[in-house]
């Protein structure tokens, strides 16, 4: 099987009825065009987007193929480990050093429960760096990144 293109979601209303075959895109992924993966069922998918991919990127439950009229493949990003930083109060404009710091090294940020957090995926030098910063919070958790929330333009796993 070959999947050139995102059919839609199954959040949709014409494809809430169907039953998905995931395979697993790490958050790393999501903006990569070509995939070799196998769906949870035991299925073999190839996956070749073109350009859009690279500023739009794969989301959760995206639907890349129909199986039949009831079933199709689906994206599922699992959860991973993020950084969850937020301020003190009377210390909200640490954020944008934090912000500042999260680009500076490449990383990706997203929007977290309110624009007082932002979340970054976790980089053991990342969260030791910003737990020095004077009046942020930091802490560690396993979730869903959400690509909606994202602050940057583009997304880059580059690390220094």
């Amino acid at each position: 099987m070959i999947a050139k293109k995102i059919i839609g979601s199954l959040h949709d209303e014409q494809y809430k009825h169907l039953k998905p075959d995931y395979i697993t895109v790490e958050w790393y992924e999501v903006f990569k065009k070509i995939h070799k993966k196998i769906t949870r069922s035991g299925l073999e998918i190839g996956i070749f987007l073109d350009n859009e991919i690279l500023t739009k990127g794969l989301n959760q439950d995206d639907i890349l193929y129909m199986l039949n009229d009831n079933s199709c493949i689906a994206v599922d990003i699992p959860p991973c480990e993020v950084i969850k930083i937020s301020a003190h109060d009377n210390h909200e404009h640490m954020l944008i050093k934090a912000a500042y710091e999260i680009g500076n090294r490449h990383a990706p940020a997203f929007w977290g429960n309110s624009y007082k957090e932002i979340i970054t995926p976790y980089q053991p030098t990342l969260l030791d760096m910003l737990g020095k910063l004077r009046g942020i919070i930091v802490t560690t958790e396993t979730k869903k990144l959400n690509l909606d929330k994202r602050l940057s333009a583009s997304f880059n796993n580059h690390t220094h």
